[in-house]
């Protein structure tokens, strides 16, 4: 849960530098609690 939070802010401090208004973002990480795919393979 850690690292996907970090990963999350880290992309958000990257969009941040590249232009894009703050306010606009939420850093949201949600670790193995919602899994993009279910790693069955």
């Amino acid at each position: 849960m850690k690292l996907s939070e970090s990963r999350a802010i880290t992309v958000l401090n990257q969009l941040v530098s590249m232009g894009i208004d703050s306010k606009r973002l939420k850093a949201k990480g949600f670790g193995e609690s919602k899994p993009l795919s279910d790693n069955n393979t």
